[in-house]
Formats: structure tokens, C-alpha cells, sequence
């Protein structure tokens, strides 16, 4: 977690530390001495400049899924939200920035309105990882096939988007006080009806043989049970209509 917020704020700030000469290890793809990165920044307008900060994305992207399973395990919320903020602002400037030439040019933040409304949703694990499928599709889209990387960014943000469908499905909808339905145009739907089907009859079949008790067998009664229940049926009712006609006479 605290590795995709120091990269992101490196990459944002991209523009500062080349006017300060600051050693990157991540201004070019391949790039780890402080010269090259120094080479680099002389020439900021050109093509390459992009895809060295895709690749500086890239590397910020692969935090992505382990921050999001970290903050699954935190249960306070003063503490969840604490980690969640500055994550989804984090992840919404990597993609602003990303193929951005302005970052370059200035120091590229998120618009106040958006902070805010990030702010607002960053209160539990299933919004916190719909913000970063958001701004991961957001990146994907961006990305163009003549990037070096443009295979590894995609690859980063498909894992986001699969972890995001694995943990919370998009064909379950929550609605208000925890009550959720399944979207009927999915296929999916039927296939989680028909396990829940399944599973409601595996419960009520050992429902009866709980019941049953343990040397019972499965399966209709036999021939001779129906029988000796009917004699007993029958003799009950004639005991008790003779009883009521002894009754009757006395």
C-alpha cells in the first residue's frame, strides 16, 4: 500500500524532480542510473517521454491488488478509512496521469469535486474496489498499442478488474439495509439460482433423515406399512365411535 502511494507521488511530481535532478530508477523503461534519468529529462516533449511513464505506471499498478486484498482484513473503520482514502485519491491521479504530457509541464492533481466524492464512497471494501476497477478501465482505455508496455498495463488492470469480479460479483446488486438481488439479464443468475436450489434441497433431504432417525431407510413405505397403518387407523376410529355410543347409552 504505502509503495503505490510513494510511486504515485513520484510519478506525479515527475516534472519537479527533473528540474531538481532527482535520480529516478523508473524514467525509461529499462533506465537505472541516475545519467540516463538526467538524458531522459533533457528531452521531455518527445513520444518516448510517454512510454516511460507508462512504465513508471506499470510498476505502481502491480501494488494494486495487494493493497486491495490488505484492506480487506481491516475491521475498524476509523483505521479503514485512514488506508482507503488516500488509496482510491492515489489511484485516481495514477490514472490521470498516465499518457498525460502535462505531467511534464506541471504538477497534475485530481479536480476538488472528485477528491471529495472519492472521500464519500471510500467506506467499505466493495466501493473501494469498484474505485479502482473505475480508474483501472480508465487506464486500459487510455493505453495505446504502440506503447512498449501496452501488454503489461493491460495484463495489471485485468487483474484489478478480475480480483473486483471474483470478491464482488457485478451481477449482485446491493440494495438498502443489506438486501441484495441478482440482475436477471446475466447468465450467471441462473446458474446461482440453480446452486441455491440444489443446496435448499440437500438441506431438507437431511432435514427428514435427521427426523427419520438413524436406522431408518429412504424411499416410500412398503406394502405391508400401509397396510398395518390402515388396520391401526381403522381400529382407532372404531374404538372411539364405540366409546361415544357407550357413552351415549349410559
Amino acid at each position: 500500500m504505502g509503495l503505490l502511494l510513494q510511486k504515485t507521488n513520484i510519478l506525479r511530481d515527475f516534472r519537479e524532480g527533473c528540474r531538481r535532478r532527482l535520480p529516478f530508477g523508473l524514467a525509461r523503461p529499462g533506465a537505472r542510473t541516475a545519467s540516463t534519468t538526467r538524458r531522459t529529462c533533457a528531452s521531455l516533449q518527445t513520444r518516448n517521454e510517454l512510454w516511460a511513464l507508462s512504465g513508471m505506471t506499470l510498476n505502481a499498478l502491480r501494488h494494486a491488488v495487494e493493497s486491495l486484498d490488505y484492506l480487506t482484513f481491516l475491521k475498524n473503520q476509523t483505521g479503514f478509512n485512514f488506508c482507503t482514502i488516500p488509496q482510491s485519491m492515489a489511484f485516481a491521479t495514477l490514472s490521470l496521469c498516465f499518457m498525460n504530457p502535462a505531467v511534464f509541464q506541471r504538477n497534475v492533481k485530481i479536480r476538488k469535486a472528485e477528491a471529495a466524492r472519492l472521500i464519500m464512497r471510500s467506506t467499505n471494501p466493495r466501493e473501494v474496489a469498484l474505485i479502482f476497477r473505475e480508474y483501472a478501465r480508465v487506464i486500459h482505455a487510455k493505453s495505446v498499442p504502440a506503447d512498449p508496455n501496452f501488454l503489461r498495463v493491460s495484463v495489471a488492470c485485468r487483474k484489478i478488474k478480475q480480483w473486483c469480479e471474483h470478491h464482488y460479483p457485478s451481477f449482485v446488486t446491493l440494495g438498502t439495509g443489506g438486501a441484495s438481488s441478482l440482475d436477471p439479464t446475466d447468465a450467471r443468475t441462473r446458474i446461482a439460482q440453480h446452486e441455491e436450489k440444489v443446496a435448499t434441497q440437500v438441506m431438507r433431504r437431511r432435514r427428514i433423515e435427521a427426523a427419520r432417525g438413524p436406522g431408518a431407510k429412504e424411499g416410500p413405505p412398503s406394502r405391508t406399512s400401509r397396510q398395518r397403518i390402515s388396520c391401526s387407523t381403522l381400529a382407532a376410529s372404531s374404538s372411539s365411535s364405540w366409546c361415544s355410543r357407550y357413552l351415549r347409552s349410559g
